[in-house]
């Protein structure tokens, strides 16, 4: 995988920061056809795929610190805005628990 994608007016654009944005537009794309099949107001996609996108990253986030304790109390700082170390399984259940609080 390619790190940098390409340069966009002297500014790096980053394979991971572009796939998230990706996942974003599809998963805004889904949900508000979704929401528009069961009768329900489109306009909640925004929310729902908002909530999921700052949940996810939360999660993911949350389990890093879990997962790797001791590099965390060395520089807790430098780990949590690191660009590396995002944990899948903590954005799936972030996101999926930020969703179901949004929804209720």
């Amino acid at each position: 995988m390619y790190p940098v994608l390409f340069h966009l007016f002297g500014i790096p654009v980053e394979a991971f920061w572009a796939t998230v944005f990706l996942g974003f537009a599809a998963a805004l794309v889904v949900v508000r056809a979704e929401l528009v099949r069961f009768g329900r107001d489109p306009g909640a996609a925004y929310d729902l795929i908002l909530w999921a996108y700052i949940g996810g990253f939360v999660g993911a986030r949350l389990l890093l610190v879990v997962t790797a304790w001791d590099q965390f109390q060395r520089d807790p700082f430098e780990h949590l805005f690191s660009g590396s170390g995002w944990v899948w399984q903590g954005g799936v259940v972030g996101g999926a628990v930020a969703v179901l609080w949004k929804a209720r």
